[in-house]
């Protein structure tokens, strides 16, 4: 069990301490709750670091933007990076800034879902991958009010489709190849049989 404990002192009139008033409440249930979240709110964490995926959150009213631990290592900056939509657009690649921002402004003006990819540019200079999600919340007016996303790195995936690309053109100029070396060698051994010929009449 869980309990809370509040004490104060009690004096007579004459401001004489007396002794002392104590209440005890049972908060079993509200530590066994909050237990929970923290376990909750540690696994989702460690789930978006598995999956190199960040969740974020925009107030388009009152233009606050929050971020979850991910974002933070995926755009490869500190947690106290300054958390503006012209700052996060800085950081996103020159030639799609023009998509993601067109794409946004979509959602606000229809409240549909979206899905996307685009480039970031870490401060190192690193260019990372990235799909986004984006969802709208409406308010009473059927305006969105807030949008919600999720950012996952694909990087990874990104360069393994681009080495599989790879394998499959050297695999078809291979093959091209060893058709041409067939188609060749073919050729030559029908010339060799006309040069035969050619040198035994000779």
């Amino acid at each position: 069990l869980y309990a809370s404990l509040d004490t104060g002192p009690i004096f007579d009139e004459r401001g004489t301490y007396i002794g002392s008033l104590a209440a005890v409440q049972d908060i079993t249930q509200r530590r066994h709750a909050e237990v929970a979240l923290q376990r909750s709110q540690r696994n989702l964490a460690q789930a978006q670091r598995i999956g190199q995926i960040g969740s974020w959150e925009w107030d388009v009213q009152r233009s606050t933007i929050f971020w979850s631990d991910e974002l933070y290592r995926i755009f490869g900056v500190a947690p106290d990076f300054p958390l503006t939509y012209a700052s996060i657009e800085g950081m996103i690649h020159p030639d799609d800034r023009a998509l993601n921002s067109a794409t946004v402004q979509e959602v606000l003006a229809s409240g549909q879902p979206v899905e996307f990819q685009f480039r970031l540019v870490r401060p190192d200079g690193e260019i990372r991958h990235i799909e986004q999600q984006i969802v709208a919340e409406c308010g009473a007016d059927g305006t969105p009010a807030r949008l919600i996303g999720i950012m996952q790195d694909i990087t990874e995936r990104k360069r393994a489709e681009a080495e599989r690309e790879l394998m499959a053109a050297r695999l078809a100029e291979a093959e091209r190849l060893e058709m041409v070396g067939h188609l060749a060698g073919g050729i030559a051994h029908d010339f060799n049989n006309m040069l035969a010929v050619i040198l035994m009449r000779a």
